[in-house]
């Protein structure tokens, strides 16, 4: 039987330390173990993480909490930290960003706290005003820029040290995400659906899958799965290929409507209902959520390589596009693209756990019950 190894690593403090142990699961036949190095309800941060954050090739995670911001790396040793509450009783902390060097990260506040701040492990920390509540946040690959979104519709673009490179409104909806093409050439966001700015500040389209939901681009954003559900009133969600232009390659109905893109763009993960024909009453309640669907592998084409047997969510997709996560009723499952498992992370409540990966799929820190654990996969 073959054995595979996932270990756990924690953000160790100075003077906590623990012994490791060994944790055994089995899953379809195969016998995956994990080593935990250190136990969360013994840290001085324990069930206070608020946020957390992965550097893009997995060098460290960022951590958010009420009272600090800490940067560790994968050897769970804590690099720096800003006890913010020491100088300023008001600081809040919603999504945090990293960057790739692991130098300096970017954080928003809430609605009752309308900044960022660019924090450098130096001792350099710059807030900044913004117009609506700061919502999403993103530092490009090459560790120069930031990205930030507002619920005023307006998306900022700040150099490292602060400076506003440019502002630009897509619109009432809010931003809710920011993410930046792998060569940091243009800034996509989600809204009630999705633009492309590029990294100058000219909108290059916006439209893409209307409705509540996200997006997920190709590494160099010449292609995008999208979804989105009615944000009032009955009806199906949908899942959408776009290309370059934002234009609709192929539609798939979704009652429950989630999909990732492999980095090439050529294949896609989405859960879509079995019936593509609905008639106006399924997209009311209770039929809406009887659709049966399941987990489809669909070509660029729109053609359905393979119908998965396993349920769950998709999460992210491997830059081999050969292997990707999903997340289950039980734990968080990586396949490869005939649906074979190759590991798994056990977790007791995975619909209020957030998985963040780096894009090769081998490092995956999980935020779940306020606390932090780094898995680094086989």
């Amino acid at each position: 039987m073959r054995i595979l190894s996932l270990t756990l690593l924690g953000l160790i403090f100075a003077g906590a330390q623990q012994a490791p142990r060994s944790t055994p699961s089995s899953i379809e036949g195969v016998v995956l173990q994990s080593a935990t190095l250190w136990d969360s309800a013994q840290q001085p941060w324990g069930s206070m993480v608020s946020g957390a954050a992965l550097s893009a090739e997995g060098r460290c995670v960022a951590i958010a909490t009420p009272t600090f911001v800490a940067v560790a790396d994968k050897s769970a040793r804590e690099l720096w930290r800003w006890n913010f509450k020491e100088g300023n009783r008001f600081i809040v902390v919603g999504k945090i960003a990293v960057a790739p060097k692991c130098d300096w990260i970017a954080f928003v506040g809430d609605a009752g706290y309308r900044y960022i701040w660019i924090v450098h492990r130096g001792g350099k920390r710059i807030p900044v005003q913004t117009e609506g509540t700061p919502l999403a946040v993103e530092i490009s690959h090459n560790g120069t820029l930031v990205a930030v979104g507002t619920g005023a519709g307006l998306v900022y673009l700040y150099g490292a040290d602060g400076t506003l490179r440019w502002k630009t409104s897509i619109g009432p909806p809010p931003v809710l995400e920011v993410s930046i093409a792998e060569n940091d050439s243009a800034v996509m966001v989600r809204s009630l659906g999705q633009t492309v700015i590029s990294i100058s500040g000219k909108v290059q389209w916006s439209g893409g899958v209307w409705g509540v939901g996200s997006s997920r681009p190709s590494k160099d954003f010449k292609a995008a799965v999208a979804w989105g559900e009615p944000p009032h009133g009955p009806g199906i969600g949908t899942v959408a290929l776009l290309d370059g232009n934002g234009k609709t390659v192929w539609t798939r109905y979704a009652s429950y409507p989630g999909a990732i893109i492999s980095s090439a763009g050529d294949k896609v993960i989405a859960r879509t209902n079995d019936n593509q024909n609905p008639t106006e009453e399924d997209g009311f309640s209770p039929r809406r959520a009887e659709q049966a669907n399941a987990l489809r592998l669909i070509a660029a084409d729109g053609s359905v390589i393979r119908t998965l047997a396993v349920s769950g969510d998709p999460v992210a997709f491997a830059d081999d596009g050969r292997r990707f996560l999903i997340r289950t009723d039980k734990d968080f499952l990586a396949l490869d693209l005939e649906g074979n498992t190759l590991w798994s992370i056990p977790t007791s409540d995975p619909f209020s756990t957030t998985a963040l990966t780096t894009a090769d799929l081998r490092n995956v820190v999980v935020l779940s019950d306020r606390n932090v654990s780094w898995f680094s996969a086989p």
